[in-house]
């Protein structure tokens, strides 16, 4: 199946963009293809798609219900679509980190925490409590993972934004995380890698889309 095929098959989950989500996947996938023009080796289109489909999951009910199941039913979507390559996007993609899945900007979940080393005494309150550690269990992740955790928090709605008013939205919304200052450490770590990758500033990279 050719590459516009599948983005065919893609664009049955998206519609004409009339959903807020569906216009922030849209704007991921642009930053994240502006961000791998610059990088040797990596493949643009690829890392367009990997944008496009970070939130496929939003659409469901019990994701619209409860945004924390939106990452479980992304990778079922695509799993179910037989997009292997593209399904590990919509677990890794709020994660600066796979290695440490509690550095979650304004959320914490303790069962995530590697520091926390008695978790017999913590409640399990949902599928995504042990269905996203599953499955990222193993999982290397690669630089498209990174284009596009950082390209999701240069995202608002239509715009562009820095990723340090990006993260006061999201502490507004969601509320702050006692990991937060660790999780900012990464993301800036990933912010240099990035930079170093490709030569120049992540914000020359992207631009004005």
């Amino acid at each position: 199946m050719s590459k516009e095929q599948d983005y065919k098959r893609l664009m049955t989950y998206f519609g004409n963009y009339s959903e807020p989500w569906q216009r922030h996947c849209r704007l991921v996938a642009y930053i994240a293809s502006k961000i791998a023009k610059n990088i040797t080796d990596c493949n643009v289109e690829l890392a367009f798609f990997y944008g496009l489909v970070h939130d496929i999951g939003k659409f469901t009910e019990r994701s619209k219900e409860d945004p924390r199941y939106h990452c479980v039913d992304g990778f079922l979507i695509l799993q179910n679509l037989g997009f292997d390559e593209l399904k590990m996007s919509a677990l890794s993609h709020s994660f600066p980190n796979l290695r440490d899945l509690s550095l979650v900007p304004g959320y914490y979940n303790p069962l995530w925490d590697p520091d926390v080393k008695d978790k017999s005494g913590i409640e399990i309150k949902g599928i995504w409590d042990t269905f996203i550690p599953e499955k990222l269990d193993g999982y290397e992740g690669n630089i498209y993972d990174k284009i596009v955790n950082l390209s999701d928090l240069m995202s608002a709605g239509d715009r562009v934004v820095t990723i340090s008013k990006r993260l006061e939205y999201v502490y507004r919304k969601y509320g702050t995380s006692p990991k937060d200052s660790q999780t900012i450490l990464e993301i800036r770590k990933n912010v240099r890698l990035i930079e170093e990758l490709a030569g120049k500033k992540l914000d020359d990279m992207v631009g004005d889309i």
